[in-house]
């Protein structure tokens, strides 16, 4: 695994244009590009007040965000009390996706230093995609009222794809769309998910140490780790220095 905090300076500096190797980046959404904490849990919170249940501060709900709304959701409740007997989830999951889909960018932002590395990967005329296993038209939305849509070659959400992470058709299905292989990809995100996908299908992976992960991403056996968008081209730049892409 590469530790960028324990690089050495002046390699990377010499490396830090060096991207010769890497023709497609894939990014996850929230959590990896976008903090979306903020929204989650106001959604999420806007359901228990329906129901009577106590809201939840910013620190719970980032423990419980990162496998979709459903899952955000059920976990709420369960942590609040359990599902009410005289309602279906079906309803509760409708509310909360309603709220949420009408005010998707209220606290939502991409995370510092997101933009300027798209911008910078986007000048090497790397080909940038986005899979998340966010609803595909709230990924698309979020990422239009973000005004970061043009960022990207394809978006692949949870329903564009035959299977979501972790499987690999999901990262496979968006770099077919690229026209790119997994031997020269690379993979962020700040997941199981996204790790465990990017290694089946055989791409290298980033983790962000800053995201939604309930353990600690190291855990998660990435091949590298970063801590700001300051430190992505540094490590991709290492990476393809090292022809490391498919051996990671």
């Amino acid at each position: 695994m590469l530790d960028v905090k324990n690089m050495n300076v002046r390699q990377t500096m010499s490396q830090s244009q060096d991207l010769s190797h890497i023709r497609a980046v894939l990014f996850d959404l929230d959590g990896t590009l976008v903090d979306t904490s903020g929204d989650l849990r106001a959604a999420l919170n806007y359901v228990l007040q329906k129901i009577n249940r106590p809201i939840m501060d910013e620190s719970h709900v980032r423990h419980l965000t990162g496998h979709g709304a459903k899952a955000l959701l059920e976990r709420g409740l369960r942590d609040s009390g359990g599902l009410p007997e005289d309602i279906h989830m079906d309803e509760l999951l409708n509310d909360f996706l309603s709220y949420y889909r009408n005010n998707l960018t209220v606290h939502s932002h991409f995370f510092p230093g997101a933009e300027a590395a798209l911008k910078q990967l986007q000048d090497h005329g790397i080909a940038l995609a986005v899979c998340t296993n966010k609803p595909h038209q709230l990924a698309l939305q979020l990422l239009s009222e973000l005004a970061g849509t043009d960022y990207f070659q394809t978006i692949k959400g949870r329903e564009a794809v035959s299977i979501p992470k972790p499987d690999k058709a999901h990262l496979l299905e968006a770099l077919a769309a690229l026209q790119c292989n997994p031997d020269d990809t690379v993979m962020i995100g700040d997941s199981y998910n996204d790790i465990e996908a990017a290694r089946r299908a055989r791409i290298a992976s980033i983790a962000v140490d800053f995201g939604y992960s309930n353990v600690p991403v190291s855990t998660l056996k990435p091949d590298a780790i970063i801590s700001s968008y300051n430190d992505l081209t540094p490590c991709l730049a290492t990476i393809s220095a090292s022809h490391q892409l498919h051996k990671l």
